[in-house]
């Protein structure tokens, strides 16, 4: 099996740089200074069977792996070719299970920012790889705006897209005006702030039936206790993820998922 800790040595740095024309230093020191650990979080619909997964990456510093940073920190300093790097090693990853995938008729997304999906547009052998895995989603991820949404409108890969973290940064309403994704992730941040409101059962409602015209089905993001999940279960949308349904666990563990 691919090696789930990914490491950089002194070879891909200076390869890096030498790719890069003003690069900031602070761009090679993220990358040789921390590795990457893939990880899966479950997702589950309404009924509470197993609906898909996501694919997650956990930072760590290389001299002292207890110090982690955010994957938003660590992916906004490294720059967009090593962005696409690791992309490819994700794919790849999922693509060793295709079969399960497939016959277990499971999801599996991927985050990736909107520079990095245009990017991979001229890269012929992650396009290919990602026709032959009709079980993939892309998890879109964006916070900054200088990637407007008609510049991706005409991408093949458009009816793959999964909108993240809806109601917070930038995946709001200005998010859905050009686009329809496939799905589309309602934010924890979101989530809590309309439970802590009144009708907040009920706006959560009514925001589900909107979004619905957007895309073809909600997963609300970030369920922590079972109240929470059987708000979710009452609301319309159509799957959940978080720390009651499923931690996030190591991908080396993922044959246990598959086995149950």
């Amino acid at each position: 099996m691919v090696d789930i800790i990914v490491k950089q040595n002194c070879n891909n740095s200076l390869m890096t740089y030498l790719r890069q024309k003003n690069t900031d230093t602070t761009l090679i020191d993220y990358w040789r200074s921390y590795h990457r650990k893939y990880m899966f979080q479950p997702i589950f619909d309404i009924s509470q069977k197993l609906f898909g997964i996501e694919l997650l990456t956990s930072v760590s510093s290389i001299k002292q792996p207890s110090k982690k940073i955010s994957p938003e920190i660590y992916f906004s300093k490294i720059n967009i070719s090593d962005r696409v790097t690791i992309f490819s090693e994700q794919l790849h990853l999922l693509f060793e299970f295709s079969g399960y995938f497939t016959d277990k008729k499971l999801l599996a997304s991927v985050n990736i920012d909107s520079q990095t999906l245009l990017q991979i547009q001229t890269n012929n052998s992650i396009k290919k790889l990602i026709n032959i895995m009709p079980w993939l989603r892309l998890e879109l991820v964006e916070h900054n705006n200088t990637i407007t949404s008609t510049a991706l409108h005409n991408l093949s890969e458009m009816n793959l897209l999964w909108l993240d973290d809806f109601g917070c940064g930038m995946a709001n309403f200005s998010s859905l005006i050009q686009m329809k994704y496939d799905s589309i992730k309602i934010a924890r941040e979101l989530f809590i702030l309309l439970l802590n409101h009144n009708n907040g059962q009920k706006m959560l409602h009514e925001l589900i039936v909107v979004l619905n015209s957007y895309c073809n089905y909600i997963i609300v993001e970030g369920v922590e206790t079972k109240q929470e999940w059987d708000i979710v279960r009452r609301s319309g949308a159509h799957a959940a993820q978080g720390y009651y349904l499923s931690k996030p666990q190591n991908f080396d563990k993922i044959n246990t998922l598959f086995s149950n």
